[in-house]
């Protein structure tokens, strides 16, 4: 049974941490308002005990909204709204980290 984990908490808040600590090798997690700051090469040694199973994605109207595009790691992989509601409906369940 897969889990979308989704995030939006910044740098600042422990909350990631919690997170990651749960996740399974068939999750996702997906880091969404001011939880894509994680995505970027300065913060991304907070996922770097992650399986590689584990996709770890940003949700790029965060990321533009942010000016983020350009440091983003290439751990990451980027979606849209669209992908984001593909995503919700492909695992057996949303858990939101807030």
């Amino acid at each position: 049974m897969s889990s979308l984990h989704t995030c939006n908490r910044s740098p600042t808040n422990p909350v990631l941490q919690t997170c990651v600590s749960v996740l399974q090798p068939d999750d996702a997690l997906l880091l969404t308002e001011n939880g894509v700051y994680w995505a970027t090469h300065d913060f991304l040694h907070a996922l770097s005990s992650l399986p590689d199973e584990v996709t770890v994605l940003a949700l790029h109207e965060d990321l533009q909204a942010r000016g983020l595009l350009s440091r983003v790691s290439e751990r990451i992989r980027i979606v849209d709204y669209n992908e984001f509601v593909r995503l919700c409906c492909e695992h057996d369940r949303v858990i939101n980290w807030f």
